[in-house]
């Protein structure tokens, strides 16, 4: 019996980003439990001048510039709010402390420039690429993600990694199928990624859960400890989308219920109403206490995946809201679709009166049993794909 030393794990830990953290831990965490060694990779690029004029072509991606334009409309908004700027600064140290705290410890030392990435990708038994949108697009240059720097006699695996959209485009196709096709094991987190690979390459991905998902209540417990960050009663609300009727819905129901709203406002995009929005603003937050607010809030209003997904988990009264309406990142509504099907929560997505549809009973029971079942399928995929460890 073959047994398998040495994980890499190729994902987003060090991104600014409550999902993108906490979905790294995840791995991180069922990986070792399942009895695996394992290591976040930290790749830093290190491009010649011949190297930067290929990434130029780039800038003719949408979805990258969209990202990029955002985040330069965030910080020319930040500029003309200099209170807003510095709670802003607050939290980039907050998501650092979570990084020193939980994260730290389990990073490869760097590979500096693509060659030493290429040579340390041997110290591995399998790399995996883990979690969310590792495959936009735009990020095709890099080689990471996609596990192009893997030697050959190292095994390629992914796990819920996604596309973010659900056309590659066409000058990237065969680039794309020849990085799938050195992938041994695909698992994918969207019914549409599985459905693109099968396009592609003929081959059949497995759908497997995102890894914040791996872990139940318990075990979430073990992970991350559980203590209150605020005194009181509060309704959570945790809208990265721009949709200002949603905050509106959020105050009707702090009113219907005289249980004051609490937010973390700014994260994504600069959001106008959120200077009028009835809330508490929270800034210091890590992901630590993020997990946290959730489990001790009333009610939940989010549009974001990772806030219901702990939601769930945690058996919380939640409603969850679409973030976009722009079709170009409508395939970004689908995670929370997907999710609520798959643990029957449909009747969680918001649809008109606030108070009833948040008072509605769960039946957690149901919704834990579908949950089980999903993740056995899951961690059976990733027994296999990294292989028997005994």
């Amino acid at each position: 019996e073959e047994k398998y030393m040495k994980i890499g794990i190729c994902t987003c830990y060090d991104n600014h980003n409550y999902g993108s953290m906490l979905q790294a831990y995840a791995t991180y965490v069922k990986f070792v439990e399942l009895g695996y060694d394992c290591e976040f990779l930290c790749y830093r690029k290190k491009l010649n001048t011949i190297q930067k004029i290929k990434w130029l072509p780039r800038l003719l991606n949408k979805y990258l510039m969209k990202e990029k334009f955002r985040l330069i409309e965030k910080k020319i908004q930040l500029k003309e709010h200099p209170d807003i700027k510095m709670k802003d600064a607050i939290r980039q140290r907050a998501f650092d402390r979570f990084l020193e705290n939980f994260l730290k410890d389990k990073v490869s030392a760097p590979y500096i420039g693509f060659e030493a990435l290429r040579a340390g990708s041997k110290n591995y038994d399998v790399v995996v690429a883990g979690g969310d949108q590792l495959w936009i697009p735009a990020g095709l240059p890099t080689n990471f993600f996609n596990l192009m720097f893997a030697d050959e006699k190292v095994k390629r695996v992914s796990y819920s990694t996604s596309f973010g959209v659900t056309e590659v485009p066409f000058y990237q196709k065969r680039r794309t199928i020849e990085y799938l096709n050195r992938i041994e094991m695909l698992g994918v987190r969207e019914k549409s990624g599985a459905e693109l690979i099968e396009r592609l390459t003929g081959r059949k991905a497995v759908v497997v859960l995102d890894p914040t998902l791996l872990l139940n209540k318990e075990e979430w417990a073990q992970a991350i400890p559980v203590k209150p960050v605020l005194e009181n009663d509060y309704i959570f609300c945790y809208f990265l989308g721009a949709n200002s009727e949603h905050r509106k819905v959020a105050e009707e129901l702090s009113k219907k219920t005289g249980i004051p709203l609490y937010d973390m406002p700014h994260i994504d995009e600069f959001v106008p109403y959120d200077l009028q929005f009835n809330a508490e603003h929270l800034y210091d937050i890590d992901s630590e206490q993020f997990v946290n607010l959730i489990r001790y809030a009333k009610y939940i209003c989010t549009d974001s995946f990772h806030c219901t997904v702990f939601s769930i988990l945690h058996h919380k009264q939640f409603l969850a809201f679409d973030r976009y309406s722009d079709p170009l990142m409508m395939s970004r509504n689908s995670r929370i679709a997907n999710l609520c099907d798959i643990t029957g929560l449909s009747s969680r997505r918001y649809t008109g009166d606030v108070l009833e549809q948040m008072k509605k009973p769960i039946d957690y029971d149901r919704v834990d049993e579908r949950l089980e079942k999903e993740k056995a399928i899951s961690v059976a995929y990733i027994r296999e794909a990294l292989g028997k460890n005994d």
